[in-house]
This record gives C-alpha cells, sequence and structure tokens, in this order.
C-alpha cells in the first residue's frame, strides 16, 4: 500500500541516518573499498590489468593519462547518475515531484511527501543498483583494452556500493510486513501498524 498521508494506526518504528552514525558509516565505506579492491584482483587474475598504456608504445602524455584520469571522470559522474535512477524510481512509483538534493560530490533523491510499501521502497533502492550493473556488464562484454578496465572499475565500485544497498534492504526486510517507508533523501522513516508493535 503506497499512500501519500500515514494511517493514523501507524507508529514510527525505526529510523535509518547514516549522517549520524558514524561507526556504521566508516564500516560501510571500508566494506566498499575492501570489495572493489578484491573484485579489481580477481580480475587481474583472468585479464592483465592495462589500465596504463605501455611506455614503450609511441603515445603522447595526454593519451597516456587519459586513460586513468577518465576512471576519476567517471566515478565522479557515477553518483550522481546513480541517485538520477533513484529519483527516476521515485517518480515512478509515486507519480509526485520528489527531492533532489545536488553537491559537487554527490546527490541524493528522496520523496518526503510519500509513504511506500516494503516491497516497492524494495524495488526503488534496488532499481539503480540492478540497472548500472546490467548496463556495464553489457559493456564489458565489447570494449577492448584498456576502456575494459575503465568500465570494470566503475563496476566494481558500483557492486561495492551494494553494501549501502544491503543494510537498507535488511532494516527494510525485518519490519514488519505491512510497514510503510518514507524517505527524504537524508534519512529513512520505518512506520508499522500500532498492533505490530511488542505489548508492554
Amino acid at each position: 500500500m503506497n499512500t501519500p498521508v500515514l494511517p493514523e494506526s501507524f507508529r514510527l518504528r525505526n529510523v535509518v541516518d547514516f549522517r549520524y552514525n558514524g561507526k556504521l558509516v566508516l564500516l560501510i565505506n571500508l566494506g566498499m573499498i575492501g570489495i572493489t579492491v578484491l573484485l579489481v584482483w580477481a580480475m587481474a587474475q583472468i585479464h592483465p590489468f592495462t589500465l596504463f598504456l605501455p611506455l614503450d608504445a609511441d603515445y603522447t602524455t595526454f593519451q597516456r593519462f587519459m586513460v586513468p584520469i577518465s576512471v576519476l571522470i567517471f566515478l565522479f559522474l557515477y553518483g550522481h547518475v546513480r541517485e538520477l535512477l533513484h529519483l527516476l524510481a521515485f517518480v515512478l512509483v509515486s507519480r509526485r515531484k520528489p527531492v533532489y538534493h545536488m553537491r559537487v560530490f554527490s546527490a541524493s533523491a528522496g520523496q518526503s511527501n510519500f509513504y511506500f510499501s516494503k516491497s516497492w521502497y524494495l524495488f526503488i533502492t534496488l532499481f539503480p543498483f540492478v540497472s548500472i550493473a546490467l548496463i556495464l556488464g553489457g559493456l564489458l562484454l565489447f570494449l577492448p583494452d584498456p576502456w575494459f578496465w575503465v568500465v570494470f572499475i566503475i563496476e566494481a565500485f558500483h557492486i561495492s556500493s551494494g553494501v549501502k544497498d544491503a543494510y537498507i534492504c535488511s532494516t527494510i526486510h525485518d519490519a514488519p510486513k505491512d510497514s510503510l517507508i518514507w524517505d527524504d533523501s537524508s534519512k529513512i522513516k520505518i512506520y508499522a501498524p500500532e498492533n505490530s508493535f511488542p505489548e508492554v
């Protein structure tokens, strides 16, 4: 049940707010770095690492640095593309104008005037992850070196970012069946029917 109005019988059950949980954010970031490095290392055992153009070949200085610099550019753009897909998912489900905060190095999307069912909120959470993973995975099938590694590093970083999605999905999954989810792009609130709370 998606609704613009919270039913009177619902009470706040849980809040997910990464801004004030430094320990959790640190663990998620360390997990992302670890998974990214592991994925790149594993692929390098199968596919020779060729992010940098060979020094003995006839390339200009610009050409030598163009490929690794493009990784940084794409990583910068990645966060914005991911949140734009979140924004699209919010619009598709709620049919309402979402909240979108854009910063230099990051962005965030939400919908502060709507409450989502568990299943639809899980769809919104996973929509960017699945979409980007499939698109980048498809590109990897056709790209030659060294651009293969440019895209694979983005894909590895993207897969590792799923640590945060997994935490959110786990929290939502553990909520009562009829819970409603509110997201204003900075924090997530989980509301549940009053009769789902344990009796005191």
